[in-house]
């Protein structure tokens, strides 16, 4: 049995990605504080920043899926530290989102490749592997929107559709999230860490010892 947080990494895209949709939808356009976002924007790109580079650099999961979301989280969780800090400071979120759409194309290559390679047919991470591949595209594709809205922004339908389009792919990767959290917790219910296997061989050692006498 491996032991991954790839469940931690889907809850907090998820939750990324419907704060994104809510900051297109509400943010933008009601005259709030909107340095009011930064927290939560810093919260979101801090845990994928952290978890990504980890699996980027350890690779615990079965053969590309490092890629896809390690490398993926990386970009995910720079691109909302920036926001954090933008939104913060009251700067333009459009570099920023220049840097999101980027990672969202990369995205859609990895869409598209988990189903080139038919990849979802052998290996089950999440709830319904078959939702993976899509939800990366629906994600690069609504960074695409986020840029466009973001740098036009009398575009108020191009603002909607962004922020619908985050709130679906929040459904997706959510629905994959929670589906994780409930198959782990069956998988592992059994794990124990080495200092108890350990502690457990201890007494049997100690019983072997002493009949070597």
């Amino acid at each position: 049995m491996f032991i991954d947080y790839l469940a931690l990494m889907l809850l907090n895209l998820t939750a990324g990605l419907f704060l994104l949709g809510a900051y297109m939808a509400w943010g933008l356009c009601c005259g709030e504080d909107r340095r009011l976002w930064s927290p939560a924007f810093g919260a979101v790109g801090l845990v994928a920043l952290l978890t990504g580079l980890h699996m980027t650099f350890t690779w615990p999961l079965p053969g590309p899926f490092n890629m896809a979301f390690g490398e993926m989280s990386v970009l995910f969780g720079a691109a909302y530290l920036a926001a954090a800090v933008a939104v913060g400071l009251g700067w333009s979120l459009v570099g920023v989102a220049v840097y999101g759409a980027i990672g969202g194309l990369g995205a859609v290559v990895v869409g598209i490749r988990i189903l080139h390679l038919h990849l979802i047919s052998h290996i089950h991470l999440t709830a319904m592997p078959a939702l993976t591949a899509a939800g990366y595209i629906l994600v690069g594709i609504s960074a695409l929107l986020v840029l466009g809205a973001l740098a036009s922004k009398a575009a108020k339908g191009l603002r909607i559709l962004a922020a619908v389009l985050l709130f679906l792919s929040a459904g997706l990767w959510g629905f994959n999230a929670y589906g994780a959290y409930w198959m782990h917790f069956e998988a592992q219910k059994d794990w124990k860490p080495a200092t108890m296997h350990a502690a457990a061989a201890q007494p049997a050692s100690a019983l072997a010892a002493e009949a070597a006498k």
